[in-house]
């Protein structure tokens, strides 16, 4: 009897887990959707990465290089054009092996996300520049730099303090 207890007290506390991190990533993709944020991925991939660290299981910063398809009404026409983008400097969050994406620019084009220049050029069939590729090691370097924080250091590292604080407090109004 008390294992079953335990089981649905274990699935009560995932499914709240699960509602804080949809939660906090839905408004923050709002408030960066309604200021039309762009280029602020490290600092949303820490603000997220702080917001949830106090959680169970297991969060990582992580660099990828994504591919997605953006999609655009020409003015004045009804055709709608998919432009293939691919970004070579980006940051996401790994909880518990899945990939959330904080910033709205990126997860907007429902991109596919590869870890490595390897694992790219072996999925997609193509190489990236000297340029492309010095970006991601970039990335990957800010990314080691934010998961050596520890979770109450909670200063972001490089972009922009006032965009952080900002984003933060949005995120409080909209949960408190």
């Amino acid at each position: 009897m008390s294992k079953n207890i335990n089981m649905s007290k274990k699935i009560s506390q995932t499914k709240q887990k699960d509602k804080i991190l949809k939660f906090i990533l839905k408004s923050m993709i709002q408030y960066q959707q309604l200021n039309n944020i762009k280029g602020q991925c490290i600092d949303n991939a820490q603000y997220y990465r702080d917001c949830i660290s106090n959680l169970p299981g297991n969060i990582e910063v992580r660099a990828v290089i994504c591919r997605g398809w953006r999609r655009k009404q020409r003015e004045g026409h009804r055709k709608i054009v998919n432009t293939l983008v691919q970004v070579c400097g980006h940051l996401v969050v790994v909880y518990d092996n899945k990939i959330i994406d904080p910033s709205y620019e990126i997860s907007k084009l429902k991109p596919n996300y590869y870890f490595t220049v390897k694992d790219f050029a072996k999925r997609t069939k193509k190489k990236l520049s000297k340029k492309e590729v010095k970006n991601h090691l970039d990335f990957v370097k800010n990314a080691e730099k934010i998961n050596q924080l520890r979770w109450t250091q909670t200063v972001p590292l490089f972009c922009c303090q006032e965009y952080y604080n900002n984003q933060a407090d949005y995120v409080d109004k909209c949960v408190f």
